[in-house]
């Protein structure tokens, strides 16, 4: 199925030919719908990169997925717009949970080694390279460990909770999370000292 972008075609047939992988429908639905994609995911999350990768992640979708619309439960502009905001409000909590994470070792080092304030300048380059730090610190460790920490810091599930998912005894979990956290503080020590990041969990 080949459309004629030239003339008058409505969202809902790009996307029709778009499941047909007609590249020239996907290419006009891109530069219909671009803006409103973005914008509305920049309003979950209030970051233009963030933004960015949800957006890119939507069209994505939509050249992977158009077989999935169906005229029949709305307009192609309700689909799209849905699946921006679902993504973007998942991704928002993701970050929400990496943060959560990030903070328990930073309330522990203003114990342990003294609270140092950011200056606000840099206060957004220091967010982006915490979270770095966490993912690549979170890739060093053992898969148990690391589906222990996901399952309760990332998805927010109790310790409880994830035992029961993992249908493992709470204590082998309790075990798991607490190595996990011991040895996620040394992985982000070592990925400091190495400048794996200019800034610092503290």
């Amino acid at each position: 199925m080949k459309l004629d972008v030239g003339v008058a075609v409505s969202d809902d047939l790009l996307l029709q030919a778009i499941a047909h992988r007609d590249s020239s429908s996907f290419a006009e639905l891109h530069a219909r719908l671009v803006g409103l994609v973005y914008s509305t995911a920049f309003r979950v999350l209030n970051d233009p990169d963030d933004a960015r990768e949800v957006t890119q992640d939507v069209f994505t979708h939509v050249w992977e997925k158009a077989q999935q619309f169906e005229t029949k439960k709305g307009k192609a502009t309700t689909w799209v717009y849905a699946m921006t905001r679902n993504r973007a409000i998942d991704r928002l909590r993701s970050n929400r949970r990496q943060f959560r994470l990030r903070d328990e070792f930073r309330e522990e080092r203003k114990v342990s080694e003294g609270f140092r304030p950011s200056s606000p300048g840099l206060v957004e380059f220091e967010r982006r390279d915490e979270l770095a730090l966490v993912s690549a610190a979170m890739a060093k460790l053992t898969p148990e460990q690391r589906e222990a920490i996901d399952l309760v810091y990332r998805r927010d599930l109790t310790l409880k909770e994830a035992s029961e998912w993992l249908e493992l005894p709470l204590g082998t979990v309790k075990a798991r999370v607490r190595r996990g956290l011991a040895a996620l503080r040394h992985a982000l020590e070592a990925e400091e000292k190495s400048g794996g990041g200019a800034g610092r969990l503290s």
